[in-house]
Protein backbone atom coordinates (compact mmCIF):
# COMPACT_ATOMS: atom_id res chain seq x y z
CA UNK A 1 0.00 0.00 0.00
CA UNK A 2 1.25 3.30 -0.55
CA UNK A 3 2.40 5.77 1.64
CA UNK A 4 -0.24 8.97 2.34
CA UNK A 5 1.46 12.55 2.45
CA UNK A 6 -1.45 15.34 4.00
CA UNK A 7 0.00 18.80 2.96
CA UNK A 8 -3.15 20.27 4.65
CA UNK A 9 -1.21 21.82 7.52
CA UNK A 10 1.30 23.60 5.58
CA UNK A 11 0.32 27.07 5.70
CA UNK A 12 0.87 28.41 2.56
CA UNK A 13 0.48 32.54 1.54
CA UNK A 14 2.61 33.29 -1.86
CA UNK A 15 4.14 36.82 -2.38
CA UNK A 16 1.59 37.90 -5.13
CA UNK A 17 -1.03 36.94 -2.78
CA UNK A 18 0.04 39.99 -0.63
CA UNK A 19 0.11 42.75 -3.65
CA UNK A 20 -3.87 42.16 -3.41
CA UNK A 21 -6.14 43.71 -1.16
CA UNK A 22 -8.06 40.50 -0.48
CA UNK A 23 -7.10 37.29 -0.53
CA UNK A 24 -8.28 33.31 -0.15
CA UNK A 25 -6.54 31.64 2.67
CA UNK A 26 -8.18 28.09 0.98
CA UNK A 27 -6.48 26.08 3.39
CA UNK A 28 -9.23 26.62 6.28
CA UNK A 29 -11.48 28.31 4.24
CA UNK A 30 -11.28 31.54 4.91
CA UNK A 31 -10.91 35.28 3.84
CA UNK A 32 -7.42 37.32 5.12
CA UNK A 33 -8.00 40.75 4.59
CA UNK A 34 -4.56 43.08 4.31
CA UNK A 35 -5.14 45.81 6.89
CA UNK A 36 -2.09 47.00 7.88
CA UNK A 37 0.35 48.97 6.03
CA UNK A 38 2.58 47.88 3.35
CA UNK A 39 5.62 50.07 4.01
CA UNK A 40 5.62 48.90 7.75
CA UNK A 41 3.94 45.86 8.34
CA UNK A 42 3.61 44.35 4.82
CA UNK A 43 2.30 40.66 6.74
CA UNK A 44 -0.36 42.31 9.16
CA UNK A 45 -3.76 40.72 8.09
CA UNK A 46 -6.93 40.15 10.01
CA UNK A 47 -8.90 36.39 9.08
CA UNK A 48 -12.54 36.95 8.14
CA UNK A 49 -14.86 33.58 8.86
CA UNK A 50 -16.25 32.81 5.48
CA UNK A 51 -16.39 32.45 2.74
CA UNK A 52 -18.63 34.62 1.85
CA UNK A 53 -21.56 33.38 -0.77
CA UNK A 54 -20.70 33.03 -4.27
CA UNK A 55 -18.71 31.33 -6.83
CA UNK A 56 -14.87 30.15 -5.22
CA UNK A 57 -11.79 28.34 -6.99
CA UNK A 58 -9.61 26.52 -4.92
CA UNK A 59 -6.30 25.55 -6.35
CA UNK A 60 -3.56 23.79 -4.67
CA UNK A 61 -0.50 22.05 -6.28
CA UNK A 62 2.13 19.02 -4.88
CA UNK A 63 5.81 19.34 -5.67
CA UNK A 64 7.66 17.29 -5.55
CA UNK A 65 5.96 14.24 -5.40
CA UNK A 66 7.78 10.87 -6.03
CA UNK A 67 6.44 7.73 -7.39
CA UNK A 68 4.19 5.33 -5.35
CA UNK A 69 3.07 8.04 -2.64
CA UNK A 70 -0.21 8.66 -2.46
CA UNK A 71 -0.15 12.60 -2.36
CA UNK A 72 -2.90 15.28 -1.76
CA UNK A 73 -2.72 17.48 -4.13
CA UNK A 74 -6.07 20.06 -3.35
CA UNK A 75 -8.69 19.98 -0.53
CA UNK A 76 -11.74 22.30 0.28
CA UNK A 77 -14.16 21.62 3.56
CA UNK A 78 -17.58 23.20 3.75
CA UNK A 79 -18.09 25.89 6.26
CA UNK A 80 -20.73 25.50 8.61
CA UNK A 81 -24.12 27.01 7.36
CA UNK A 82 -23.08 26.27 4.23
CA UNK A 83 -24.05 24.01 1.00
CA UNK A 84 -21.12 24.10 -2.19
CA UNK A 85 -21.91 23.46 -5.53
CA UNK A 86 -19.48 21.33 -6.99
CA UNK A 87 -19.21 22.11 -10.88
CA UNK A 88 -15.61 20.36 -11.61
CA UNK A 89 -12.65 20.20 -10.90
CA UNK A 90 -9.24 19.94 -12.67
CA UNK A 91 -6.33 18.04 -12.50
CA UNK A 92 -2.72 18.84 -14.47
CA UNK A 93 0.69 17.42 -13.38
CA UNK A 94 4.31 16.56 -15.81
CA UNK A 95 3.59 12.95 -15.21
CA UNK A 96 1.16 10.37 -16.21
CA UNK A 97 -0.72 10.00 -12.98
CA UNK A 98 -4.05 8.49 -11.11
CA UNK A 99 -6.10 11.51 -9.68
CA UNK A 100 -8.59 10.19 -6.97
CA UNK A 101 -11.83 12.59 -6.00
CA UNK A 102 -12.79 11.97 -2.41
CA UNK A 103 -16.31 13.52 -1.39
CA UNK A 104 -17.01 12.93 2.39
CA UNK A 105 -14.72 10.35 2.76
CA UNK A 106 -16.03 8.55 0.44
CA UNK A 107 -14.40 7.78 -3.27
CA UNK A 108 -16.26 9.48 -5.85
CA UNK A 109 -14.33 9.58 -9.21
CA UNK A 110 -11.04 8.25 -10.47
CA UNK A 111 -9.30 9.36 -13.76
CA UNK A 112 -5.36 8.44 -15.46
CA UNK A 113 -2.91 10.45 -17.83
CA UNK A 114 -1.07 8.83 -19.97
CA UNK A 115 1.61 9.80 -22.25
CA UNK A 116 1.03 10.46 -26.02
CA UNK A 117 -2.54 12.27 -24.61
CA UNK A 118 -2.95 15.46 -22.38
CA UNK A 119 -1.63 15.60 -19.04
CA UNK A 120 -4.86 17.25 -18.22
CA UNK A 121 -7.65 16.20 -16.63
CA UNK A 122 -11.37 17.50 -15.72
CA UNK A 123 -14.21 15.84 -13.27
CA UNK A 124 -17.49 17.72 -14.50
CA UNK A 125 -20.01 17.73 -11.48
CA UNK A 126 -22.61 20.00 -12.72
CA UNK A 127 -23.37 21.91 -9.37
CA UNK A 128 -23.33 18.75 -7.23
CA UNK A 129 -24.22 19.48 -3.59
CA UNK A 130 -21.57 19.44 -0.92
CA UNK A 131 -23.04 19.83 2.79
CA UNK A 132 -20.84 22.02 5.62
CA UNK A 133 -18.57 19.98 7.14
CA UNK A 134 -17.88 17.61 4.22
CA UNK A 135 -14.51 17.85 2.53
CA UNK A 136 -13.28 17.05 -1.12
CA UNK A 137 -10.18 16.11 -1.60
CA UNK A 138 -8.05 15.10 -4.50
CA UNK A 139 -5.47 12.65 -4.60
CA UNK A 140 -2.34 11.75 -6.77
CA UNK A 141 -0.58 8.94 -7.29
CA UNK A 142 2.02 7.87 -9.77
CA UNK A 143 4.90 5.68 -11.11
CA UNK A 144 7.22 7.26 -12.63
CA UNK A 145 11.18 7.31 -11.18
CA UNK A 146 11.17 11.25 -12.03
CA UNK A 147 9.86 13.58 -9.17
CA UNK A 148 6.72 15.45 -10.66
CA UNK A 149 4.40 18.49 -9.93
CA UNK A 150 0.73 18.55 -9.79
CA UNK A 151 -1.87 20.89 -9.62
CA UNK A 152 -5.61 20.63 -9.41
CA UNK A 153 -8.42 23.22 -8.82
CA UNK A 154 -12.17 22.94 -7.55
CA UNK A 155 -14.65 25.07 -8.47
CA UNK A 156 -18.19 25.45 -7.34
CA UNK A 157 -20.73 27.80 -5.80
CA UNK A 158 -21.11 28.34 -2.00
CA UNK A 159 -24.40 29.38 -0.75
CA UNK A 160 -26.16 29.96 2.66
CA UNK A 161 -28.39 26.46 3.89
Amino acid sequence: MADTYDRSTRLQIANEDLEQAVFKKTLDNKIAKRVGNEATDPLYVTVIDGPVEGDIFIEDSADPVVKEVLTEVVRYTVPPAKLFNLDQITVSGDNIAKYTVTIAGILNKTKRTYYGSSLNEEFKYNSYKVNAGETISVEVIHYNDMQGSFEGTIEGRVNNV
